[in-house]
């Protein structure tokens, strides 16, 4: 990962959710990158994006057990934004 990708990462699952979301506004492509960080930052589109590319990425794992939905679910991020969409689309696949 890149420093800017693996800074958000941590970041959101940290609960540092204002540095986060400092770090997203100054690299809005970081949800592009991977549909774990798609998952960590809630953003429903980059996960459907990365979902119709490859259905088998809704299980890759980063680390033994580092799933998008464990990153979904770990990310602080996303319980300040509520988002669920991301969350609906990661228990489809």
């Amino acid at each position: 990962m890149t420093e800017p990708v693996l800074q958000f990462f941590q970041a959101a699952l940290r609960g540092e959710t204002r540095e986060a979301e400092k770090i997203l506004a100054e690299n809005p492509d970081i949800p592009r990158r991977s549909i774990h960080i798609a998952s960590a930052a809630a953003d429903a589109q980059a996960v459907r994006a990365h979902l119709d590319a490859d259905r088998n990425c809704a299980n890759a794992e980063l680390q033994p057990g580092l799933t998008p939905l464990f990153t979904l679910f770990a990310s602080k991020l996303v319980h300040e934004r509520k988002h669920r969409e991301s969350a609906s689309q990661c228990l489809e696949h």
